[in-house]
């Protein structure tokens, strides 16, 4: 199961979109770190979400949770801070965009420089 944090309704639907496109469980969205008890967790990095304290909450309260964070690019700070806290993968919103379809069947990042088999 996937539980989601994120204060952006638009988001929202482009995760539940991304889900239904690769045939993904959609996610439970909740409120806040407090109501999650999935082992894969998306996490809007923001101050409607708690921010990067809200991946230490997370990991506190499921400490073998996977999470996933993403926020905006410009602010590094706070993507290393979440990094540091134990977050699984952190990335800037414009590749959160791009990789949801991965994130949501709980697929591993691609290994920069890797090259991917033929089919």
């Amino acid at each position: 199961m996937t539980d989601a944090i994120t204060g952006d309704l638009f988001f929202r639907a482009k995760i539940e979109e991304a889900a239904r496109a690769v045939g993904a469980p959609l996610p439970r969205f909740v409120s806040s770190a407090e109501k999650v008890s999935a082992e894969l967790v998306i996490l809007e990095l923001s101050p409607r979400t708690g921010g990067v304290e809200a991946v230490a909450k997370i990991l506190e309260r499921s400490p073998g949770a996977r999470v996933v964070a993403f926020g905006s690019h410009v602010d590094t700070e706070m993507l290393d801070r979440a990094r540091s806290l134990g977050a699984a993968e952190v990335m800037p919103r414009s590749r959160f965009v791009r990789e949801m379809g991965r994130i949501l069947l709980g697929q591993a990042p691609e290994v920069p420089g890797e090259e991917k088999p033929v089919e």
